[in-house]
């Protein structure tokens, strides 16, 4: 058996491992240039009937249950209305690069962010304003990364992910605190929707969308918070 350590209790934050101590086993290099770079600015503010909610570039994300992104998309639409979906097409870009900041200085948040449908690349965290420099050697590919709380007197916390687009769909990025993603802290990534239009949609997931118009056409279906 190998030789453990007691690691001392930290309370103020519960933080990832940090990235210098953590070298993927089978190596695997991001793309020297990201096709596409969507930056996403997230924030702990009231709206405009004094309820606080998570905001993602000043939206704060609201499901609609009357129209499925995913068949939307295969049915060739992209365009949204509604600011509130928080939707990013990003064509047919190869890659992708999120850059996203923690603009909450003061109730110390963080947000385990979680994208859909991929790995991605960690390839830049820290607090302050970020500087622009990434390491694109072999760095800490994830599913789920912690964005850290700002600083009052540092700044935004900041994370910086690349991934490739590799497998077409409407992905959501969201926090995987249950409150915060209820409260709004939630995006859609539409990722080569030209490939998506010409999927078949299996029959089952059509005919659950028929009944699910069909049940609520006859019961008011409640949407708690985002719907979410």
């Amino acid at each position: 058996m190998p030789n453990t350590f007691a690691t001392p209790y930290d309370d103020s934050f519960r933080g990832n491992v940090p990235l210098g101590l953590t070298t993927p086993l089978y190596p695997m290099d991001p793309p020297a240039v990201p096709g596409t770079t969507i930056q996403l600015d997230m924030k702990f503010a009231a709206n405009a009937s004094g309820n606080t909610l998570w905001w993602v570039n000043n939206e704060t994300f609201r499901a609609d249950f009357e129209h499925p992104m995913l068949l939307l998309a295969a049915a060739g639409n992209t365009s949204y209305p509604n600011p509130g979906w928080l939707a990013y097409n990003v064509g047919n870009s190869s890659s992708v690069r999120l850059v996203l900041t923690n603009l909450s200085v003061n109730n110390r948040s963080m947000h385990p962010m979680h994208l859909h449908g991929h790995n991605f690349w960690v390839v830049a965290e820290g607090v302050g304003e970020w500087d622009g420099t990434v390491n694109l050697k072999n760095p800490m590919r994830r599913d789920t990364h912690i964005l850290q709380p700002g600083s009052a007197e540092l700044g935004p916390g900041y994370l910086v992910l690349d991934y490739e687009t590799d497998n077409p769909g409407v992905w959501p990025l969201h926090c995987h605190l249950a409150w915060h993603v209820s409260a709004g802290l939630y995006v859609n990534l539409i990722e080569r929707p030209d490939e998506i239009a010409k999927m078949k949609i299996p029959q089952n997931v059509y005919q659950t969308c028929k009944d699910w118009t069909g049940y609520k056409g006859v019961d008011m279906v409640p949407e708690i918070d985002a719907g979410v």
